[in-house]
């Protein structure tokens, strides 16, 4: 789900950089496909939480609905970005030089996090698993900025 969303980010920017739409239906199809997904999980994840969890299993389901939940949102901001990219390639809303290159920071970094907040699943110790938390944190005050 998580690289699914990614690539429709950078779908998105695509067609705000480029004006080429043409990735419009790829980006509707794929958060449809995120939509169900969610939907899944989440019926999944509280089935789990119906079984008798220990605290770490209960706290691991209680981490992977919300991730579920944000990647689901991050799907959602994707199309709205493609949607004010078709609107800016149809010259409904026009882009300064400058909100194009805030836009790109912004993504970039937007773009860095998702990426570190996908390899914490896979984090081996708390050590390493705080250090991404750090760095995101970081990056994410960067982006409210």
């Amino acid at each position: 789900m998580a690289e699914m969303a990614r690539g429709m980010l950078a779908d998105a920017m695509g067609i705000v950089r480029t004006n080429d739409t043409r990735r419009m239906s790829a980006i509707v199809h794929h958060e449809t496909a995120i939509d169900a997904l969610e939907e899944e999980c989440v019926r999944y994840m509280v089935q789990l939480s119906e079984r008798p969890l220990d605290i770490a299993q209960s706290n691991t389901v209680a981490g992977l609905l919300h991730a579920v939940s944000d990647i689901e949102r991050i799907s959602d901001h994707a199309l709205n970005i493609a949607q004010i990219g078709e609107e800016k390639a149809n010259e409904v809303v026009p882009f300064t030089s400058e909100a194009i290159r805030e836009l790109e920071q912004m993504y970039q970094k937007v773009d860095e996090n998702l990426m570190a907040a996908t390899r914490m699943l896979a984090a081996e110790d708390d050590e390493q698993f705080q250090e991404m938390v750090d760095d995101i944190g970081e990056r994410e005050e960067e982006i409210d900025g």
